[in-house]
Order: structure tokens, then C-alpha cells, then sequence
């Protein structure tokens, strides 16, 4: 693809809503990472976030996905992408998350930066090994 068919495509896509939530990941886009159920909460190999500023994991038992990130203080931060305003799931941007219902802004740990939501978002708790991250 050519830079004029790029940018043609860019157009196309930010007119039918999809390019925002792409532009922070660059050209490689959103990274689902695989996970498991255990009696620890949802695991996760930390070896999958090596290449990913965030990730996504989609358990099955939640009604939106929840974003995975490293923190600057070599913590996790694990949110539930459903806006506290009105459920809508929230859209990974950078790292800031954006309702696309009715406008409101987090940040990569849950807290409002624009309203109207009022509360940060669901955080869960993260622990880790070795190898491995649980999220509860």
C-alpha cells in the first residue's frame, strides 16, 4: 500500500469510527492476549506483555475486556474497560481511555479525567510470580 491508499484508508476509518481507538498501538494494533481461569483469578504470562505498552484479555465472565498495563513503578494496573458513566465500553487510546457513548476520559489507571463520569473505573488487584500475573 502506497502512502496515498494509507492515508485514503485512514479517512475511511476515522469516518466510521475505528481509527481512534487504533492510534495508540501503532501499526501493530490491539493485543488480545490469551489467558486462563484459575483458583488464583484470571492468569496471564508476563512474557506476552514484553512487546505492548498495554494489552486486552477478554474473560468470558466479564462484560467488557480488561486492560493490562505495566506501570512506571513496576506494578500492574488491570481496569475494566466499562465506563462508570453509563456502562458503554471504553476504548484504549494511547494511553488514555475514551468512552465513545458520551465522552468520558481515563487514565491508564482508572481515574476520570473528563467527565461525565464521576468514579474511576474497576481496578482489580494484580499479583504476580516469576513467570506469571493473576488478576482478581
Amino acid at each position: 500500500m502506497d502512502r496515498k491508499d494509507f492515508f485514503k484508508n485512514c479517512v475511511r476509518l476515522a469516518g466510521a469510527g475505528i481509527l481512534i481507538p487504533l492510534l495508540g498501538q501503532s501499526c501493530k494494533g490491539i493485543a488480545y492476549i490469551p489467558h486462563s481461569i484459575d483458583s488464583n483469578g484470571v492468569l496471564v504470562k508476563k512474557s506476552d506483555l514484553i512487546d505492548h505498552r498495554f494489552v486486552l484479555i477478554q474473560p468470558a465472565n466479564l462484560p467488557a475486556p480488561i486492560f493490562l498495563t505495566k506501570l512506571d513503578n513496576n506494578q500492574y494496573s488491570a481496569l475494566l474497560l466499562q465506563c462508570t458513566h453509563r456502562a458503554c465500553e471504553v476504548r484504549p487510546t494511547g494511553m488514555e481511555l475514551h468512552c465513545p457513548c458520551h465522552g468520558s476520559v481515563f487514565s491508564h489507571t482508572g481515574e476520570v479525567l473528563e467527565s461525565p463520569a464521576e468514579r474511576p473505573l474497576r481496578r482489580f488487584r494484580v499479583l504476580e510470580d516469576g513467570e506469571n500475573l493473576y488478576i482478581k
